[in-house]
């Protein structure tokens, strides 16, 4: 069965203030397990990055979660669940809403976050 994102059930958009932490969440079927990487601005972000990524699967389903955290403008950028298998692959951007503190208005940014592994670097 080909990789696919279960679209109804994955995170749309997300709305957060920068500085808070939130979690995107792609849930996934195919058979065999899907193979998930997020990547930043075509970029995949490493595994090793433990904090900010995170997986459960059974038998040909599971989801993957991406913690993020937008600190200032230049976090920004666009963010994408991929899933591939032998049989195909699928992807998902999720967009995040960053309110801004002075307005309340909502500034539409695409996937604009930063992975807690960024900070430190």
């Amino acid at each position: 069965m080909k990789a696919t994102i279960d679209k109804a059930r994955s995170s749309k958009t997300l709305t957060t203030q920068l500085g808070e932490t939130v979690t995107a969440t792609c849930y996934f079927h195919g058979n065999p397990l899907p193979r998930v990487d997020w990547l930043k601005d075509g970029q995949k972000i490493p595994k090793e990055c433990t904090n900010c990524i995170t997986e459960q699967h059974d038998g040909e389903s599971g989801w993957s979660k991406l913690h993020v955290t937008p600190f200032k403008k230049n976090d920004l950028g666009e963010y994408i669940c991929k899933v591939r298998n032998s049989a195909g692959f699928d992807s998902l951007k999720v967009p995040l809403k960053i309110e801004n503190g002075t307005d309340g208005k909502y500034l539409n940014f695409l996937d604009a976050v930063l992975c807690r592994w960024n900070i430190f670097a």
